[in-house]
């Protein structure tokens, strides 16, 4: 390879199947994100033959406007260990054009995505390896989550996270629990089960101790039943016992070891929230229509999480030293960097650039999952092509 030219490259506007040729003489294996805005100028480069062959070498992944099929998987295609990026684009690419604007968007935030994985493998990985040797007894006497797979066919699911307009509708969650699956994102279910809202699943994916905390001292749940990420701290998964489905994410050690020796579990796709695992978990039971309630994924009424969570304590306890309570939430929404764009009704909203990536993996997912994808939430950031806005009761009727 010449000296300058890295490993893996990132390119707006492919523009012609020669740039392929040449990298192929300069730099040999080579590979690239291509998002190209013009689906004219995409049409000519896709179907040469170098371009085939690159694609069945594994080297090169498309993304086409204006659709860009395939961002949410984009990440995919980086490296496993990501250093500095490399970004280029065509030299003949107008960057004042709106589709051109809308690429390097894209690209800005499938690179976001990616860092933060990378970040979260790194920051996790021996408590991942760890978490799951622990697990691996509980994961003996669990279930496999495939054993979940089209079991509850065209039943409506209601997925509620822990966002702040989840305290408008807990209430109602009781009144359609007989015809719907409930699914709650770990940091919902001490709000719901205080509501006297006992949902069918949880779903736990994040390792870290502090994460388990949204699991103890709970109050009785005997019929919510567990999904368990394989590396959830031990202590969360023993308050369900054997009411335990388990799964991986992406066959990290030890998983290889284990799976020599016979023991497997049925993988999920996430990215970067519990709440996508939540939804995968919908898809794999079969259920249709999914609805999302508390998926605000923005900081509604200036709070970060509706009342109830195991943040409770944290807001407790400044509030006993003099904060204002709403001191407490502006300072705890500094920290995760916060940006403004646009809600549900068009108004300006505050939200993070990683709630914002898990908005835009939602949508993508939801235009493929062959389902009816509703956001009952009434607040925040969960809109997109595929995805309904209507009240809970006009998709699942309330008692």
């Amino acid at each position: 390879r010449s000296p300058g030219v890295p490993s893996f490259l990132v390119v707006i506007g492919l523009g012609d199947v020669q740039v392929l040729q040449s990298l192929d003489r300069r730099a040999p294996g080579i590979r690239m994100l291509v998002v190209e805005p013009d689906a004219a100028v995409a049409s000519r480069w896709l179907r040469h033959d170098t371009t085939a062959a690159w694609r069945a070498e594994g080297r090169l992944t498309p993304l086409i406007g204006p659709e860009y099929t395939g961002a949410d998987r984009a990440w995919q295609a980086f490296p496993r260990h990501v250093d500095a990026i490399k970004v280029v684009a065509h030299p003949g690419l107008d960057t004042r054009h709106p589709e051109a604007l809308r690429a390097a968007r894209l690209v800005k935030d499938v690179v976001f995505g990616v860092r933060a994985n990378a970040e979260a493998r790194r920051k996790f990985a021996p408590r991942y390896l760890t978490n799951v040797l622990r697990n691996v007894p509980r994961i003996m006497r669990g279930r496999d989550v495939l054993s979940l797979s089209g079991q509850l066919r065209g039943v409506p699911a209601v997925i509620a996270a822990a966002g702040p307009s989840l305290d408008r509708v807990r209430g109602d969650l009781a009144s359609v629990a007989d015809r719907a699956l409930l699914i709650a994102a770990d940091t919902a279910l001490r709000p719901l089960l205080a509501a006297g809202v006992e949902p069918h699943l949880v779903v736990g994916a994040d390792p870290g101790a502090f994460n388990a905390r949204h699991f103890a001292s709970l109050p009785p749940c005997p019929r919510t039943w567990l999904v368990a990420e394989s590396a959830l701290d031990p202590m969360a998964a023993d308050r369900f016992g054997t009411r335990t489905f388990w799964f991986e994410l992406s066959g990290h050690h030890p998983w290889p070891w284990l799976n020599s020796m016979g023991i497997d579990i049925g993988r999920i796709e996430m990215w970067g929230s519990v709440l996508t695992a939540a939804f995968e978990v919908a898809c794999l039971a079969g259920c249709d229509p999914i609805v999302f309630v508390g998926a605000d994924l923005a900081f509604t009424g200036n709070r970060p999480y509706c009342r109830g969570t195991t943040y409770e304590f944290d807001w407790a306890a400044r509030t006993a030293l003099g904060e204002a309570l709403a001191d407490v939430w502006r300072r705890e929404i500094d920290l995760k960097s916060p940006v403004v764009v646009a809600d549900l009704d068009g108004r300006p909203t505050t939200t993070a650039e990683h709630l914002v990536s898990f908005r835009d993996w939602l949508v993508a997912r939801a235009g493929r999952s062959g389902r009816r994808v509703v956001n009952a939430t009434g607040g925040g950031i969960l809109a997109g092509d595929a995805i309904e806005t209507r009240p809970l009761d006009a998709v699942v009727p309330c008692d």
